[in-house]
């Protein structure tokens, strides 16, 4: 069967852009992914850092977390002795 994996991101940008970004991993790619909680944050204005892009006054913090469905590889099978 598939293997269940937790994930927790933050997407931020405006209000649009975060619902359109949740839409498209819920239904726009070949991986099966399920959004279970969305926290909203409204962001004041800053200036981007190293870790982090500008954010304009307006735009939307998404805490977003669910989990990502998988099929688990096919178990590989021991190597065969060898003779030194």
């Amino acid at each position: 069967g598939m293997v269940s994996i937790p994930f927790t991101m933050t997407v931020t940008g405006t209000y649009a852009n975060g619902i359109s970004f949740l839409q498209a991993v819920q239904t726009g790619t070949e991986r099966l992914m399920l959004v279970t909680k969305v926290d909203g944050f409204r962001q004041e204005e800053q200036e981007a850092t190293e870790s982090r892009p500008a954010v304009a006054v307006g735009d939307v913090q998404f805490l977003v977390s669910g989990y990502l469905y998988v099929l688990p590889a096919a178990p590989v099978p021991p190597a065969a002795p060898t003779e030194e």
